[in-house]
């Protein structure tokens, strides 16, 4: 799967996964980006102490993206995102 944002040319591919615990366990400290996808504001959470990956719900599914190539995207781009299948 893909978030595609045409605007900013922006593709970021995207993995199916399960609900983060969101816990404080060992010192973790989870924090929150906001973007546009399918419509609809999104929060993406993100482990700022430990985590490698941005976590956010479409319809009740889970998928996560990497931190490392992400960050600056979510953070600095006001963007407005289609999640999309692989072929779509």
């Amino acid at each position: 799967m893909r978030l595609i944002d045409e605007k900013n040319n922006i593709t970021i591919l995207v993995k199916n996964t399960t609900r983060p615990k969101l816990s404080s366990h060992r010192g973790r400290t989870w924090d929150t980006a906001k973007a546009i996808v399918n419509n609809t504001p999104t929060y993406f959470h993100y482990d700022s102490t430990w985590g490698h990956n941005f976590y956010f719900q479409v319809n009740e599914k889970w998928y996560s993206i990497p931190v490392i190539d992400n960050y600056d995207i979510l953070m600095k781009h006001n963007c407005d995102f289609k999640l999309l299948k692989d072929g779509e």
